[in-house]
């Protein structure tokens, strides 16, 4: 356990140029959901969130990243540029960023139990929103070279 209580989980891409840390309230790892859209199939993604939590995604440079968007046009899967490894969805509700991050980025996969199946075909904007709203994490996208680090 972290400061006041949290659990600090860690990651990154296959390469290492993008990091990702879901700090969550929960002392052991949030479960997580294996959508069954296309996109996420296709890459053995599987999705977990905290939404009195926060996201983080880091990377070293504007370039290390991707962003792809499909369906709705919503969300941004936030891919390494380098690795092509899908690290966070994320997506602004209500002028707040919230994500969700792909527990298999994690380094301790092991810690999250087997993905339970998720399908939200059908849903429309709102719904999709109204569901981030309550469940998604707070999120920040970080790049090294913008922060001066």
């Amino acid at each position: 356990m972290g400061e006041s209580g949290t659990l600090a989980l860690h990651g990154s891409c296959h390469c290492g140029r993008v990091s990702v840390e879901l700090r969550t309230q929960s002392p052991t790892p949030p479960a997580a959901r294996a959508c069954g859209c296309s996109f996420c199939t296709k890459h053995g993604a599987a999705w977990t969130k905290d939404p009195q939590g926060e996201l983080v995604l880091s990377h070293r440079a504007p370039g290390d990243i991707l962003r792809y968007r499909f369906g709705l046009g919503i969300t941004d899967f936030i891919i390494c540029a380098h690795c092509g490894v899908p690290c966070v969805a994320v997506g602004m509700v209500d002028d707040r960023l919230l994500g969700v991050v792909n527990i298999n980025t994690m380094d301790r996969r092991s810690d999250f139990a087997p993905a339970s199946s998720a399908s939200f075909d059908g849903e429309d904007t709102d719904d999709r929103l109204a569901r981030r709203r309550k469940g998604w994490t707070p999120a920040r996208v970080v790049c090294a070279e913008d922060d001066g680090s």
